[in-house]
């Protein structure tokens, strides 16, 4: 994956942070029981995802199945339409930016404290050659999670009401529960093929 990337890049500073991951982790340092080493902490680097992951189950588990025994919690996801590769940065950044237009209304207007957790994740579709940026939310309250939706919708007039969703989570289900953790962004189409270097490059500089 790396090297796909590496390969299509032509400037020094950016080709070396994929570098700096290629070389993640690679010494391994031992004091007695304790081992230490060098991360890179990229977004797209697979060994950091998993540590980072594993942080935010750690982190974020217990306290989210409390919430949830109290009513439950939903799965949001909020989208927008499709964009070229040279349009994505300039996307995400409308999207960061109206989201916090929404959670500061949602507090003002609807006395509504948004209580959970935002992921950004962006798709590719290898037919048209466009780029699929979008939210998923982990939200305590089906209220909260609707007024999102509804003010998502208002803000982006764009926005179809069918690319957006939500649903409860099931709580029971431990692998489920924790895929929603997830750090990293897909890195494959549906049918498993890898994005190319380039895909990967532009989905990576857009969201780093």
């Amino acid at each position: 994956k790396l090297t796909s990337i590496i390969d299509t890049i032509t400037d020094g500073r950016t080709k070396k942070k994929y570098w700096q991951t290629y070389h993640c982790n690679n010494i391994i340092l031992q004091e007695n029981n304790t081992f230490s080493g060098s991360l890179c902490r990229k977004r797209w680097c697979a060994e950091c995802c998993r540590i980072k992951t594993a942080e935010l189950t750690n982190g974020y588990k217990k306290p989210l199945l409390d919430i949830a025994q109290n009513g439950g919690l939903y799965f949001v996801t909020l989208t927008r339409p499709n964009v070229k590769g040279r349009e994505l940065k300039s996307e995400i950044k409308k999207m960061i930016k109206g989201f916090q237009n929404i959670k500061d209304n949602l507090r003002k207007n609807y006395k509504i404290k948004l209580n959970g957790i935002r992921k950004i994740e962006v798709t590719y579709n290898e037919i048209e050659n466009t780029f699929h940026p979008h939210f998923h939310f982990i939200q305590s309250d089906y209220k909260s999670a609707h007024a999102l939706q509804s003010l998502w919708l208002k803000q982006f007039n764009n926005a179809n009401i069918k690319g957006q969703d939500i649903r409860e989570i099931d709580t029971t289900n431990e692998n489920s529960f924790i895929e929603l953790f997830k750090y990293a962004t897909k890195e494959t189409t549906k049918e498993g093929k890898q994005y190319s270097g380039e895909v990967l490059h532009t989905i990576y500089s857009s969201i780093e």
